[in-house]
């Protein structure tokens, strides 16, 4: 028993220290900016880092519509999206970015073989096209 509680003890270590450690500057951060002098323009920096905020939401999105669409339509539909989202009209870069999201489901899918799990969308597919979708896209 004293051998497990060693070893769960001794792994467990690293994240507290690190934690920890965030704690500990980001309280000395908040300290000494509650103690500086304000700056102009300070809180147009705030709303710039808050912007990338944007993206993270993106993301959450993708990922809730990945089992439903699956992968390969899901990351086609957002690369042309996020596209489209930065500015880039022309049909060059939006076929840019649909070729680009190809080539991420075949490396990923095939080449390195990460399991992601398979659109509801593929139920409607006939036997072998959904087995051939499930594997490959």
């Amino acid at each position: 028993m004293g051998v497990q509680y060693q070893a769960v003890r001794a792994t467990g270590i690293l994240p507290y220290a690190a934690v920890g450690t965030m704690v500990l500057f980001s309280t000395l951060h908040l300290v000494s900016s509650l103690v500086s002098p304000k700056l102009e323009g300070r809180w147009q920096e705030v709303g710039f880092w808050l912007r990338s905020v944007e993206y993270a939401g993106w993301f959450m999105i993708y990922v809730i519509i990945v089992p439903q669409l699956g992968y390969l339509l899901t990351t086609v539909l957002f690369a042309v999206a996020l596209c489209l989202r930065l500015g880039y009209r022309g049909a060059k870069f939006l076929g840019s970015a649909a070729v680009f999201a190809v080539a991420v489901v075949v490396i990923f899918k095939t080449l390195l073989q990460v399991k992601v799990p398979g659109g509801a969308i593929y139920e409607l597919l006939p036997t072998a096209l959904r087995s051939f979708f499930l594997t490959y896209f």
